[in-house]
């Protein structure tokens, strides 16, 4: 490995290849890194220190001061040193003999039966999430296309920002188990009930006709009323005066006409409420409404199909959700945000009667 300038080739194996986990040269990303971390080499800095540098955290164990940084500004700031492992270090790191199993399994076109050290070859490819170019595609999948948690392929949405700034592609590329069971799901056609309650979080966020997904490709968004056209979308559902825990002085609360007060003994302060934006507004408060519209888009997926079922089958009898019957589900936000009210999704024909002989 040292004195050779093929390091996988020697005198005994005269034909072997430096090999990587991608389905070709061209298709690996040496410089990508597969993970990094800060090396304090046991010397760690006091708390004040370590609380000071950006990204790092302190704890105490046994009367010792411990230190854990996430960025590598932090790390430095700490006085330790970043240390990062890139794709290439990941296949310099493997034997001779790891190197002949992968092209081995290169040659035969399969990984299927190769192993190295007694391990199978295919455990080797989970680098290839960040180390190859055209992932999924790797050296045992060299035909592999994308499983997202999305209907189709076209309905994911890769550059979708999730949290912490990360798109949907990187965080598809961070799912491990879970990736496996898209795979089993899309050559099966069948999710298996944990991946049912997972998908809902990736779906939601990265794919752009949620609620359908990988496991409920005709799932589609519903409302409570009669139809699409009834539908109020800008309505406002439900309102509130939030003072985000700054209540204002019991005279200033009780000054205006929708507002009143009251004391907390407990924390011995005055507590406000108000009931109209104007006064909430006028008080100091920030006045949050939340539409007909914002409100089914937090509906979860499940709740969704359940509707959608009970709209196929003209009637919501027997059917419930989370213990609850479907006609109280979508009474309550039928009321503001379906133009024919009282007829719903649950009882097209109803209508707004009188106690008179007619109308």
């Amino acid at each position: 490995e040292r004195c050779c300038a093929n390091a996988s080739a020697s005198l005994c194996d005269k034909d072997a290849k430096y090999m990587t986990m991608c389905k070709d040269d061209g298709d690996f990303l040496p410089s990508q890194v597969l993970s990094a971390w800060c090396d304090f080499q046991a010397v760690y800095p006091n708390a004040s220190v370590c609380e000071a540098s950006g990204g790092c955290h302190t704890w105490n164990e046994n009367g010792v001061d411990y230190c854990h940084c996430d960025t590598e500004a932090g790390c430095n700031a700490a006085g330790a040193k970043w240390i990062s492992q890139t794709c290439q270090d990941q296949v310099n790191s493997y034997d001779l003999i790891t190197h002949r199993a992968l092209q081995t399994a290169h040659e035969n076109g399969s990984c299927a039966g190769v192993t190295t050290h007694g391990q199978p070859i295919e455990d080797y490819m989970w680098a290839a999430k960040t180390c190859c170019a055209t992932f999924p595609k790797n050296l045992c999948e060299p035909q592999a296309e994308y499983v997202t948690p999305c209907k189709s392929v076209d309905d994911f949405m890769p550059d979708a920002i999730v949290h912490d700034g990360k798109t949907c592609m990187a965080w598809m590329k961070e799912w491990g188990h879970e990736y496996d069971e898209l795979q089993q799901a899309s050559a099966s056609g069948t999710c298996a009930a944990s991946l049912v309650d997972w998908i809902e979080g990736p779906s939601r966020q990265c794919c752009k006709s949620f609620p359908a997904s990988l496991c409920h490709k005709d799932a589609k968004v519903m409302t409570p009323c009669k139809d699409d056209h009834d539908f109020l979308a800008d309505n406002e559902l439900h309102a509130w005066c939030d003072f985000h825990g700054n209540h204002p002085t019991q005279e200033v609360c009780d000054a205006r006409p929708s507002c009143h007060s009251w004391h907390d003994d407990g924390a011995n302060q005055w507590h406000c409420h108000c009931d109209t934006k104007d006064d909430c507004v006028a008080v100091g408060a920030t006045w949050e409404s939340r539409t007909c519209q914002m409100e089914i888009q937090g509906w979860e997926s499940y709740k969704h199909r359940l509707i959608q079922a009970a709209d196929a089958n003209n009637t919501c009898a027997g059917s419930d959700y989370h213990g609850q019957s479907m006609e109280d589900v979508v009474s309550w936000p039928a009321q503001k945000c379906c133009k024919s009210y009282p007829a719903t999704i649950c009882d097209k024909e109803a209508k707004k009667m009188t106690p008179c002989k007619n109308d």
